[in-house]
């Protein structure tokens, strides 16, 4: 990089100098010249009572670099235009990096802007809600899409407190895990989450609300502090609406099933009266187990249905065998020993959320192998099974049973 005019001009007039007397006059002229053209705070470097010649202000800049040449013994004008012109040199390229600098300075400078301009023109046209806060739960920028998403215009939230944003049920889900989050960052964790995603129901100007999904996290500075909070604000309304509608789907399909199940019990229990009631019993006494032994509540809902149609394979029994009075000969009692697998082939292509089909020809087997009709053991039987089974076995027990006065 070439070096300014001034530069050079106040170089050639130093280096040109033959009158001694007027070394000092020319110099400070010269590095006034410097001084306007850099803005360099000049340091008159001259003590009073030393002679000119024995100290040479090589970089009156001193307080910038911090250099100072000493030159010893100087007696001829000739020797003080050399040091001076030395000196000079070493300045220049002082100056020449400095301007250098400042060159780059510059350039790094518009980069910096063509860059934040990229990001904020990014952030002003998308379609989600960009906002940061302040460790106090200030609003310091937000993006204007909030107009589409709250009917506010972005200046109008910048002046509301946070607390307006979100209906009271949302802001204190909010502040609780702003404060969760505050808490582990104070502990000894490693696996804290980066960041927290959250549904919130937010505030509009016209006084209804909307649910969006917000998804925050801290900006930290190098010391790994927190000193704000960047957040995207997402509407799913839409998303919300589908969910309750699935919902409302979901519990009428299960009424409906339910409904079913019910009538397959009825046709059961219809070719059986002596043992009507069993399987709702069963499936009541293995619903209680289950709660007890603290399975999920899915888990649970799926074994009451199982329960209440265990026995829905009789439907191929003969009646006459499942209500004989008097004890079963070989052959009855092979036939009675198929209504699990019957049960079976009649649910095993009902979709299901749960094992309906398995749990049913299962419900038979024994921990320890002797059970039908496959003599599973152990952990080759359905958790569900395993607990229908007990209740089965202590239903029957209890209840009456036409064939048990003959035996």
């Amino acid at each position: 990089m070439k070096l300014s005019h001034e530069v050079l001009l106040a170089l050639a007039y130093v280096s040109q100098i033959t009158d001694p007397d007027s070394v000092r006059s020319r110099f400070i002229e010269s590095l006034n010249a410097l001084d306007k053209a850099f803005a360099f705070e000049f340091v008159d470097c001259f003590p009073p009572g030393v002679p000119e010649y024995r100290v040479l202000p090589i970089a009156t800049l001193r307080s910038s670099f911090g250099y100072a040449v000493m030159a010893e013994g100087p007696e001829t004008p000739e020797a003080e235009r050399a040091i001076f012109r030395t000196a000079f040199q070493f300045l220049a390229v002082l100056l020449e990096n400095r301007m250098q600098a400042r060159a780059l300075e510059s350039t790094n400078i518009s980069l910096l802007k063509e860059s934040e301009n990229k990001y904020r023109l990014l952030a002003d046209h998308v379609s989600d809600v960009i906002f940061v806060l302040d460790m106090n739960l200030k609003y310091t920028y937000i993006s204007p899409s909030v107009k589409v998403l709250r009917g506010y215009e972005p200046e109008e939230v910048l002046k509301q407190p946070t607390i307006n944003s979100l209906t009271p049920a949302s802001w204190d889900l909010a502040r609780r895990t702003l404060s969760e989050v505050m808490e582990l960052g104070k502990s000894e964790h490693t696996d804290i989450p980066s960041s927290r995603t959250l549904q919130l129901e937010v505030n509009r100007k016209d006084g209804t609300t909307v649910w969006t999904e917000m998804k925050f996290s801290f900006i930290r500075n190098e010391d790994q502090q927190p000193v704000g909070i960047l957040g995207l604000t997402r509407d799913i309304t839409d998303r919300k609406r589908a969910e309750v509608e699935l919902k409302e789907t979901l519990d009428s399909l299960r009424k409906a099933f339910g409904a079913i199940v019910q009538v397959m019990v009825s046709a059961v229990e219809s070719r059986d009266p002596y043992t009507a009631g069993h399987q709702i019993r069963s499936a009541d006494l293995a619903r209680a187990i289950a709660t007890e032994m603290g399975l999920p509540q899915n888990t649970i809902e799926g074994l009451r249905m199982a329960g209440a149609i265990h026995d829905i394979g009789k439907l191929s029994i003969p009646a006459e065998i499942l209500s004989k009075p008097t004890k079963l000969t070989n052959l009855e009692f092979s036939l009675i020993k198929e209504h699990s697998r019957k049960g079976y082939e009649m649910l095993k292509d009902v979709e299901s959320p749960w094992p309906l089909a398995e749990i049913v020809y299962q419900h038979h087997e024994r921990m320890d192998g002797s059970g039908y009709p496959r003599n599973l053991k152990g952990k080759e039987i359905l958790m569900e099974a395993r607990i229908l089974m007990v209740a089965d076995v202590v239903e029957a027990m209890a209840s009456h049973r036409p064939y048990r006065p003959g035996l």
